[in-house]
């Protein structure tokens, strides 16, 4: 199987179910001041759009400079399953201690990130 996660503290969790149109910018909108402290993990919830190509198409090309998990689900676990799948891959992990969570077809205020990683 291969590793989720790398050696960070801090996992950006982004549940995903249809959301080709916005992921890549959900993605490119995590700021460059946490690249280097953080996991990522996608949790495709069975989309069906063109999200999970989206998605590959940027874990291959590797313009992001933080570590990208992508996991595609068998079957839909609905919004609250995917987040218990994130919870417990954290909870399980060796270094990841603490999530933040994104949505996939959304926005959150960069700055917002910043201060709440200076929380921990």
């Amino acid at each position: 199987m291969k590793k989720i996660f790398t050696n960070k503290e801090i996992v950006v969790y982004i549940p995903s179910y249809n959301c080709e149109d916005y992921i890549e910018n959900v993605l490119i909108s995590i700021p460059s001041e946490i690249h280097n402290i953080i996991d990522c993990l996608i949790i495709d919830n069975c989309s069906t759009d063109g999200s999970v190509s989206k998605i590959t198409n940027l874990l291959n090309k590797k313009t992001l400079p933080f570590h990208i998990a992508l996991i595609k689900t068998k079957y839909n676990l609905g919004y609250s399953g995917s987040q218990k799948l994130a919870y417990s891959l954290v909870q399980k992990s060796t270094n990841a201690k603490k999530i933040i969570m994104l949505h996939g077809d959304g926005s959150i205020p960069i700055m917002f990130i910043i201060k709440i990683t200076t929380l921990f």
